[in-house]
């Protein structure tokens, strides 16, 4: 069984040289890393009224996942530990076997 890996978050500015970042790093064999996974993106809107375009009306879609994260306990902290776990175990399943680590770089993340 592959051992868990920590996450290694790469913020930044577009075009700043993450990607030459992440593959110095990357080139370690404890790490393991997707280009731009952008993975989490949607998750961090999920919450937030403003800045996603989507064909839904993305507020009401807000107003949705935080009345259903507050029906778990009263201010979401089980939904965002949720996220976190559904998060790591994604990261996992993406590493290599001797990974000990995994690089999201997703430039977007800045916002």
């Amino acid at each position: 069984m592959k051992q868990s890996v920590t996450p290694i978050f790469i913020f930044s500015l577009p075009r700043s040289g993450s990607t030459l970042l992440q593959r110095l790093i990357g080139a370690d064999t404890n790490v393991s890393y997707a280009s731009e996974p952008w993975i989490l993106l949607p998750f961090f809107y999920a919450l937030k009224d403003t800045g996603a375009s989507a064909e839904y009306n993305h507020q009401v879609m807000t107003q949705g996942v935080r009345h259903f994260a507050e029906s778990i306990n009263s201010n979401g902290g089980d939904f965002k530990e949720e996220l976190k776990l559904f998060a790591e175990r994604l990261y996992q399943k993406s590493s290599t076997e001797q990974a000990i680590y995994f690089i999201d770089k997703t430039p977007r993340y800045h916002y």
